[in-house]
């Protein structure tokens, strides 16, 4: 994966699905690096898929650009980064993840962050996920009713990572 995501001769498309991929293994050097130079790519789809594979990696030092990306004015990096809290599943991001949905047009966008609320569970996301079923539009409490049963069904600390 490091190999094909790493070389310039590959089709550029099959690059980012293997960076992706390799994203799980984003704690060793090379797919680090790899993911680093995806991010800083002018390109956003390079960028996109960099996002995606920091989530992947599970890694929590990639948080700070995570919780940048939710404020993007590309919604598919919204979605991503929001995707992407998710799968670390650190409560820090909560209360980004929770601004987040001010404002946001996206119904995509907002059922990834609502969708990452429930994966993450906890104390402070169930909070959050109440909160937002409070005021929510009709599109999006189906998905927080299942954000918050899925919240209810993990058996972990706050900060589980």
């Amino acid at each position: 994966l490091v190999g094909v995501a790493g070389d310039p001769a590959e089709d550029r498309h099959v690059r980012r699905l293997a960076l992706e991929s390799a994203g799980a293994f984003g704690r060793e050097p090379g797919v680090r690096a790899l993911i680093v130079d995806a991010y800083e790519s002018d390109d956003q789809a390079d960028r996109g898929s960099a996002v995606y594979a920091m989530g992947q990696s599970l890694d929590r030092s990639w948080l700070p650009s995570l919780l940048d990306e939710l404020a993007s004015d590309e919604s598919v990096m919204r979605y991503e980064a929001a995707r992407a809290c998710g799968s670390i599943g650190s409560d820090a991001a909560v209360p980004e993840l929770l601004a987040a949905m001010d404002g946001e047009e996206d119904v995509e966008v907002r059922h990834a962050v609502i969708a990452a609320l429930g994966q993450i569970g906890g104390r402070s996301a169930v909070r959050a996920l109440r909160t937002l079923v409070e005021h929510a539009e009709d599109a999006d409490e189906a998905s927080i009713e299942a954000a918050l049963e899925e919240a209810a069904t993990l058996d972990h600390e706050d900060d589980r990572r």
